[in-house]
């Protein structure tokens, strides 16, 4: 989730072209800001030990089973990679400036 600020940052630096002081100072705020609140509210019940704890058992990473996906899944997998492909190819084709004949 950390690296979605920089994201938005990267875009608008290329992009937009709307990054000044005062818009990168607002995101780090933003930032910021739902920290704060929760460390007030950690000293207001006296629980600032746990407050920041870095690894939530919700954002443990699980390596999923691979073997109970069904066949049919597999095969739209690839018909989609296929049109997908096909259709880039001739995209390409239509809009390139060398003919081949």
């Amino acid at each position: 989730m950390l690296l979605l600020p920089i994201l938005f940052y990267i875009e608008m630096v290329v992009q937009l072209r709307s990054l000044t002081w005062r818009t990168f100072l607002a995101g780090i705020f933003g930032l910021i800001i739902p920290y704060w609140f929760l460390a007030g509210w950690a000293v207001w019940k006296n629980q600032l030990d746990t407050a920041f704890s870095l690894s939530p058992p919700y954002f443990e990473y699980q390596i999923p089973d691979y073997k109970s996906i069904p066949l049919w899944q597999y095969v739209n997998l690839v018909l989609y990679w296929y049109s997908s492909c096909w259709d880039s190819s001739t995209t390409i084709a239509r809009t390139s400036t060398i003919r081949f004949v």
